[in-house]
């Protein structure tokens, strides 16, 4: 599988937001940092996403069902990993 490049967008206010970029590793599976989704907010997925001041009508929107947030994860500490 092709490696794609990913928008990853956050809710708030009325808007969506990009916040982080991120990698489809597989169909239905998104690789990011944790800091990225480690807060509780509604996300949503943009591939095809290659301006983000416009919409060029290439963008596809996926809903975010789930996250996983590595166990060693610890935002007090980043330089841990």
């Amino acid at each position: 599988m092709r490696r794609v490049f990913i928008s990853l967008q956050y809710y708030s206010g009325g808007q969506w937001y990009h916040t982080c970029g991120g990698t489809l590793v597989r169909q239905n599976w998104v690789m990011t940092a944790a800091h990225c989704v480690d807060r509780s907010l509604t996300f949503r997925v943009v591939v095809g996403e290659y301006n983000l001041n416009q919409n060029d009508g290439t963008e596809q929107y996926l809903s975010v069902a789930s996250k996983f947030i590595h166990s060693s994860w610890n935002s007090n500490n980043v330089a841990a990993g």
